[in-house]
C-alpha cells in the first residue's frame, strides 16, 4: 500500500530581498518600490496557505481586501521567499508502521505557487514553474535517521514572466501585466475589478508517499455507455520496479513486506456494482513502469442526467493492484479474498497462492454520454452540448475566484448548492482562476452541472484604472475574449 506522511507542522517562512537584474526598471526605482520592510528573520507558516495570509496571520501586513493596502503590499510578490521544515524519520515510521523499511519514498507536492527550488537535505531535487499541477520527487536515498531538513525556495513570478516575455517577444494582452507568460492563476496579476495579489507557496497539500514493489502511480477511469450497458475503461500507470527488474530472485521467500518476496506477477484489478475483472501485467511493465489498461461492461446501467433532466446515480468504482506468486488472469474467479476495495487484504490467486493488495484506488463515477454537436445548420454550424443523446439547454454561470488566496476559498459544497438552487446546467472556472481542486471536482457529479475549465485561460479588455475616492473600484464595462478564440493568450491549459 501506499502510506502518506502530510507535511503541515513546523513550517516556517522567511524573505529574500528582491534582486534588482531580475526587474527591467532602473534599480533605484527597485529598490524603492519593491524594498522588503523589516521581518522577523523566521515566520510562522501554514502548509498548505500562501505568503499573503501568513504575513496577514502574523499581522505584519494589513488585510489587501481593504482600501488601497494591496498596493502598500505590491512588494510581495516581487520578493524571494523560502518555506523550511525539518521531518524526523522515526516520525514517518511512527505514523504507518508498513512505512518503516518501506523500498521507496516520494516527496509530493499537489500544488507549487509557482517559481520554486525544492531541496531535500542540501540536495535540490528540481525546479517547477507550473501552479496547476503536481510533482514528485524521489527521497529514497536521500532520508537519514534523525531529521530530515526541507526547504522549498519561491521566486518572483513577476520576475520569471516578464523574463519569458523578453525571451519571446510581447504577445496579445489587454493588460500591462505577463500573465500570459507563466502556468499560474492569472487572476492575481489583476482584473478590472480584482486586486493585483501575486502570491506565492505550498497551496496544496505537501507529503511523504512509502510504497514497496509497486504501486498505483496515476489512475484514469474512462467511462461511457453502449446501449444500455455501462463501459469503464481503466488505465493505470505502474512505476518502475527493482523487484521485477534483472536479478530479482526466482525462489519466494517470507519476509515484512510484499516486495521481499518478490512476486512473480502482478494483477490490476477492477470492480463495479458487482462486476469484476483482473488483467496480468506484462513483466516488462512490472519491471520497467508504463501504462496498464482494464475493461469492464455494466449490464443495465441507470444513466447520469444533469439537472431538471433526470437523476444522477453514481457507482464505487474500486482499482485494486495485486501481487502474488501467481494470480488469477482476466476472466477467472477474483472471489475467495478480500473484496474489491477492502483495506490492504489477501485473495486467493491461481493455484491458491495468496494474492496481497499493494494498492488501491476508490472513487464515485456516472454513466452518461457527452458529446459536442458541431454539425452544420442554417447559421452555419451549431455549437451543441448533446448528453445521452439529449440536447442540453445549457443554463450556467462563469464562476470566478471568490479571493486570490485559495485556501480561503468558497468551500465547494455552498458552488454545489449554490447550483442546485439555481438549476444551472453548467458551471464554468472562469478568467483567471486556479484549477478546480479534487475536492470540488469530486462533488461535481453529485450537482448535475457539466463544467468548463479555462484555468488561466482567458484575455479581459480593457483594464479599468482600480482607484476611486475611498479606494473601492467602480463598477466597469468591460467585454472579455475567453477560451477557443483567435485571442486566447499562450497561457491556455
Amino acid at each position: 500500500m501506499t502510506h502518506h506522511y502530510v507535511l503541515t507542522d513546523g513550517w516556517t517562512l522567511s524573505a529574500v530581498s528582491p534582486d534588482p537584474a531580475d526587474h527591467p526598471a532602473d534599480p533605484a526605482e527597485v529598490d524603492a518600490a519593491y524594498a522588503v520592510p523589516p521581518l522577523p528573520a523566521e515566520i510562522a507558516a501554514t502548509v498548505p496557505g500562501t505568503v499573503h495570509t501568513d504575513l496577514l496571520t502574523a499581522g505584519l501586513i494589513d488585510d489587501p481586501y481593504i482600501d488601497l493596502n494591496e498596493r502598500k503590499d505590491e512588494w510581495i510578490g516581487h520578493t524571494a521567499w523560502v518555506y523550511r521544515t525539518s521531518v524526523e524519520r522515526a516520525a514517518i515510521a511512527r505514523a504507518s508502521a508498513a512505512a518503516d523499511g518501506a523500498e521507496h519514498t516520494e516527496l509530493v507536492f499537489d500544488g507549487l505557487d509557482t517559481v520554486a527550488t525544492v531541496t531535500f537535505n542540501g540536495t535540490v531535487l528540481g525546479q517547477t514553474f507550473n501552479q496547476h499541477r503536481t510533482y514528485h520527487f524521489d527521497v529514497t536515498e536521500l532520508l537519514v535517521d534523525g531529521a530530515n531538513a526541507l526547504e522549498v525556495r519561491f521566486d518572483s513570478a513577476w520576475a520569471y514572466a516578464q523574463r519569458i516575455q523578453a525571451e519571446l517577444g510581447d504577445l496579445p494582452n489587454a493588460y500591462p501585466t505577463p500573465f500570459n507568460f507563466i502556468r499560474k492563476m492569472a487572476a492575481n496579476f489583476g482584473w478590472d475589478w480584482g486586486p493585483q495579489l501575486v502570491t506565492a507557496g505550498i497551496w496544496k497539500e505537501a507529503r511523504l508517499e512509502t510504497w514497496s514493489t509497486s504501486r498505483l502511480a496515476e489512475v484514469r477511469p474512462t467511462i461511457t455507455v453502449d446501449g444500455a450497458n455501462g463501459l469503464v475503461r481503466v488505465d493505470a500507470l505502474l512505476p518502475a520496479s527493482a523487484a521485477f527488474g534483472p536479478g530479482a530472485p526466482d525462489s519466494a521467500s517470507s519476509g515484512k513486506h510484499v516486495a521481499a518476496s518478490h512476486p512473480a506477477q502482478l494483477a490490476l484489478e477492477v470492480a463495479i456494482d458487482g462486476q469484476a475483472t483482473r488483467v496480468l501485467v506484462p513483466a516488462k511493465i512490472a519491471a520497467e513502469g508504463g501504462l496498464v489498461s482494464a475493461t469492464l461492461a455494466v449490464p443495465d446501467v441507470n444513466l447520469w442526467w444533469p439537472i431538471g433532466m433526470g437523476e444522477q446515480p453514481l457507482y464505487q468504482l474500486e482499482v485494486r493492484l495485486l501481487a502474488a506468486a501467481a494470480v488469477a488472469a482476466a476472466g477467472e474467479s477474483v472471489g475467495g479474498g478480500a473484496a474489491a476495495g477492502s483495506p490492504e487484504g489477501v485473495g486467493v490467486g491461481v493455484g491458491g497462492a495468496p494474492s496481497i493488495q499493494l494498492d488501491q484506488w476508490s472513487k464515485r463515477v456516472g454513466f452518461r454520454t457527452v458529446e459536442l454537436d458541431t454539425s452544420e445548420d442554417e447559421a452555419g454550424a451549431r455549437f451543441a452540448v448533446v448528453v445521452n443523446h439529449v440536447p442540453v439547454f445549457v443554463r450556467g454561470r462563469t464562476g470566478f475566484p471568490t479571493t486570490a488566496f485559495r485556501r480561503a476559498a468558497r468551500p465547494s459544497a455552498t458552488v454545489a448548492a449554490s447550483s442546485r438552487r439555481s438549476t444551472r446546467t453548467s458551471t464554468s472556472c472562469g478568467c483567471g482562476a486556479a484549477e478546480s481542486t479534487n475536492a470540488t471536482s469530486s462533488t461535481r457529479p453529485a450537482t448535475s452541472s457539466a463544467s468548463w475549465c479555462g484555468k488561466t485561460s482567458c484575455s479581459p479588455v480593457p483594464r479599468t484604472p482600480k482607484s476611486s475616492r475611498f479606494g473601492r473600484r467602480s463598477r466597469p464595462r468591460r467585454t472579455t475574449t475567453c477560451c477557443g478564440s483567435r485571442r486566447t493568450p499562450v497561457s491556455c491549459c
